[in-house]
């Protein structure tokens, strides 16, 4: 499982061609020309009394366009193409290659990775093979290593066009294919060894046969400078840091920052903008990026304030606590519980309708409700089932008070106006007094007293440990004025 997937990730790879890459279809457009050797860079590698002849573009055979290169029969005849990967460096390619028919023991197709020491090439080679291993056909793909074979795998049908890939990484060199049999995969060691060529190569072993191996749609994703990374953002502590950092090629780095929240009011991120391999936009605070660019974010915030609801009583508000963005206007609606009324907003907001409050600061805001609107002591409920005015304590303006009337069996909203003025025009039948005579018995009887010529005022201090017993504090103090005319007025104030 672990080669098959190794497999399919050089296959993507291939697949895949980014700035700098080189992918070679052998066409005119690209300077080769059918019949002749490819031009430089590449170079030929010959075997036995063979010549460049035997390595050219051919349009007898395409996997796509017109051209391929032939690379026919003789020993060891090679093409190569120059690759610069240093140690600790890593490249990959693939080539599409169409093995030849071979009816002896011999090579049919060969693909191989050449370092700076020629005679360690690594190779993966079609091969009809007398001296395959146990269990497999004439057809085999074999790998080889300094001439040597190191394993054999699955078949191959001749004439046909497979996908080989290589991937070059700081401690391997892997080579792939999949045939009929699967997918095949080689791991060498590549031994800290620079690479130094890419070598495509004929059929090999016994001389004389027509045969001739086709390539053809070669890919090279050459070793990749260090690519920089640009973080700017005005608040938060972003990770990457803000600043410039300097990544491999193809680094894979999660970018992100976190909200800032100081007490009531917040900096929220609400996402970037950038450049190079970073998208040009987007809305969160984390985005994913492979490095093959230079590249920058930049993060970018929004104010928001933190909105207080509060309710007295039983009902809701449709806005829940919590950050609003700066300069938003948000609509509060309330829906009072059963039997409960709505009295109105206090704190940032007012009135008792919808109330708009505009997100300029940090906003605090009550709903009061009641289940007694008006205060008379009937309850929202109680005042429904006897028919009164929840909102007027007297809903018929009777003098009575709904509840009054409620607990006396009378009816609120019929007017007893007849009853007070009854009373008010028969106050000798109903002991009733004016006020005046009232404050006459309270004043004239209780503190002043007169005889004539003299008016007497006498006032006690008492005191009292529980407000019901009193006593004396001390003695009375007693003023007279004599009463020197037929009408004179007096009156008591309390002077601070």
């Amino acid at each position: 499982m672990k080669k098959q997937m190794m497999t399919l990730a050089l296959a993507l790879l291939a697949a895949t061609v980014h700035a700098n890459d080189l992918t070679i279809g052998f066409e005119a457009a690209e300077g080769y020309t059918a019949g002749q050797f490819p031009p430089a860079p590449w170079t030929y590698y010959g075997g036995n009394n063979s010549t460049t002849d035997q390595v050219r573009v051919s349009n007898a055979q395409a996997h796509s366009g017109i051209n391929s290169l032939a690379v026919s029969e003789n020993f060891y005849d090679h093409a190569r193409y120059p690759l610069a990967v240093e140690p600790g460096e890593s490249a990959s390619f693939s080539v599409w290659v169409r093995p030849s028919f071979t009816a002896n023991n011999a090579q049919a197709a060969y693909i191989g990775v050449v370092p700076g020491n020629t005679s360690r090439v690594r190779s993966l080679q079609f091969e009809r093979s007398f001296f395959s291993n146990a269990g497999s056909t004439a057809y085999s793909v074999h790998w080889y290593e300094f001439g040597a074979r190191k394993s054999v795998q699955g078949d191959y049908t001749s004439s046909t066009w497979y996908l080989v890939n290589g991937e070059i990484t700081p401690t391997e060199i892997i080579l792939s294919t999949t045939t009929a049999s699967g997918p095949l995969t080689y791991s060498f060691d590549r031994m800290g060894e620079a690479i130094t060529a890419i070598e495509l190569g004929s059929a090999g072993g016994y001389e004389y046969e027509a045969r001739v191996a086709y390539y053809d749609d070669l890919t090279i994703i050459p070793p990749r400078d260090d690519v920089p990374l640009t973080v700017a953002s005005a608040l938060g502590s972003p990770t990457p840091a803000v600043g410039t950092t300097t990544n491999s090629w193809g680094t894979v780095i999660n970018c992100s920052v976190d909200h800032v929240n100081a007490g009531t009011t917040q900096y929220e991120c609400i996402g970037w903008t950038g450049t190079g391999s970073v998208p040009s936009s987007g809305t969160s605070n984390a985005v994913e990026v492979s490095l093959t660019e230079a590249s920058s974010i930049v993060w970018n915030w929004q104010t928001n304030y933190w909105l207080d609801i509060n309710v007295t009583g039983n009902g809701s508000v449709n806005v829940t606590d919590g950050f609003y963005t700066k300069g938003s206007n948000q609509i509060l609606t309330v829906t009072p519980a059963a039997g409960w009324l709505f009295m109105g907003w206090s704190g940032d907001a007012s009135g008792t309708n919808d109330a708009t409050v505009i997100m300029d600061a940090p906003k605090t805001v009550m709903a009061t409700f009641s289940d007694d609107a008006d205060g008379d002591g009937l309850t929202n409920n109680e005042e429904a089932a006897a028919g009164s005015n929840p909102w007027k304590s007297d809903t018929d303006g009777d003098g009575f008070n709904d509840k009054l009337e409620v607990d006396h069996n009378w009816n609120p909203t019929v007017s007893d106006q007849w009853a007070v003025d009854h009373i008010a025009n028969n106050g000798s039948t109903f002991g009733l007094y004016p006020s005046n005579v009232v404050l006459d018995v309270a004043v004239g009887q209780m503190i002043i007293e007169t005889d004539g010529i003299n008016a007497t005022l006498s006032l006690q201090l008492e005191e009292s440990e529980d407000l019901i017993t009193w006593s004396n504090a001390g003695p009375a103090e007693v003023w007279s004025w004599p009463v020197d005319s037929e009408k004179k007025f007096f009156r008591v104030r309390s002077i601070k």
